[in-house]
């Protein structure tokens, strides 16, 4: 149980969206600040400073105010505030100059809630779409997030050798990602699945 909460908080901690679209960032919060909020236990903390800038009227803040709503609030399993959240985000998509981040966003975000309701249909759905739009952005970051569902995917429905091409995928991109408290989580997740690759190996070799 307790290995199963540590690796649920490495991997929410790996679901903070990169930019790719010049301009497409909120300077009011930026990822770092994000980063401290999404691990606080306080939410009145969280939503002191969230609730401002969803109020506000630049829309990219707005949007990334929602993205982050909906991530801290699956992690807590507020799923229908979480889903309304995502409704307001999605209805942000076509009035911003910023159209195919919010899109990759909102799948990203969506994948995480499809993930929480155990809705798999809504994951697959969700998860290849945010794979294709990181590869159209080259976000590198939100393309290792989208290989992350895609794995636990294909590993709930019993499809595990379909998994391996997307975990040495998320490896070639782990060695060119930054180097910082992000990338140590991402190698964790990928010790995570060589070690279940292994031991499937040794199972079948018995």
């Amino acid at each position: 149980m307790f290995k199963s909460v540590v690796l649920f908080t490495m991997l929410s901690l790996l679901f903070l969206p990169a930019s790719g679209q010049t301009g497409c960032d909120c300077s009011a919060l930026p990822a770092a600040t994000a980063a401290r909020l999404l691990r606080t236990a306080d939410s009145a903390a969280f939503f002191n400073v969230i609730n401002p800038i969803k109020a506000g009227a630049d829309l990219n803040c707005q949007a990334t105010a929602l993205r982050y709503e909906a991530e801290y609030l699956i992690s807590r399993k507020k799923l229908p505030a979480a889903l309304a959240a995502l409704e307001s985000l999605e209805k942000l998509i076509n009035r911003s100059s910023c159209k195919e981040q919010l899109q990759l966003e909102w799948n990203l975000q969506s994948a995480g809630y499809s993930k929480a309701t155990q809705d798999y249909e809504h994951l697959s759905q969700n998860a290849f779409k945010a794979l294709e739009l990181t590869e159209l952005l080259k976000e590198e970051a939100g393309q290792f997030r989208a290989i992350t569902y895609i794995v636990f995917l294909f590993t709930r429905q019993r499809q595990e050798e379909k998994n391996w091409d997307y975990v040495k995928r998320a490896e070639q991109l782990a060695v060119k990602l930054p180097e910082d408290e992000e990338k140590a989580i991402r190698y964790n997740w990928l010790a995570f699945e060589y070690e279940r690759k292994f031991t499937l190996t040794q199972r079948i070799g018995l």
